[in-house]
């Protein structure tokens, strides 16, 4: 009879210690899975920060420009009526000159607002990839803590097993 004893202890030894090493690879892969996660996250965040950084650097300057031709521009205005005054025959000319220029300013500053406007939602959108890519580092880190809390009860509940069975195993033999 104590022959049969020690059998079953060793072959619930043996299946324990396989769950415990079962339970190891896959804590190991689990991680694994987290740090491909979290490497990925990371290059996201890198990308668009410098996407991000080279439209806002573009768009001042962009803008300053529009300022700059617009003052420029009603500077000519106010030069073409003094011209206008003074020489009625070339009128029509002028006119259509400065037509030609308004309608080239309307062009530019049109690109120069749609490129701010794109700017703009750019930005919003990488804000908005920030915010779920930081929500989704968190989430990890909320799974990796639980993780390796819940590893530990696990390791816990073996200890008490295999402490229960060496009770067990240790008291037939006495």
């Amino acid at each position: 009879m104590p022959y049969q004893v020690s059998t079953v202890n060793n072959v619930l030894l043996f299946i324990a210690a396989i769950a415990s090493i079962l339970v190891l690879i896959f804590f190991v892969l689990v991680l694994l899975s987290i740090k491909k996660l979290v490497d990925k996250i990371n290059g996201l965040v890198d990308e668009n920060k410098k996407q991000l950084d080279n439209i806002m650097e573009q768009a001042p300057v962009l803008m300053n420009n529009v300022n700059m031709i617009s003052t420029k521009t009603s500077m000519l205005v106010d030069d073409l009526n003094e011209v206008v005054i003074k020489n009625k025959d070339d009128v029509t000319g002028i006119i259509r000159s400065a037509n030609k220029s308004m309608d080239d300013i309307q062009r530019i500053t049109e690109t120069a607002t749609d490129i701010a406007y794109r700017a703009e939602s750019a930005a919003k959108d990488v804000e908005e990839t920030v915010y779920s890519i930081t929500g989704n580092v968190n989430d990890v880190h909320g799974i990796v803590r639980d993780s390796q809390s819940h590893a530990l009860d696990y390791a816990n509940i073996f200890l008490d097993f295999f402490q229960e069975m060496g009770r067990i195993v240790f008291k037939g033999r006495r």
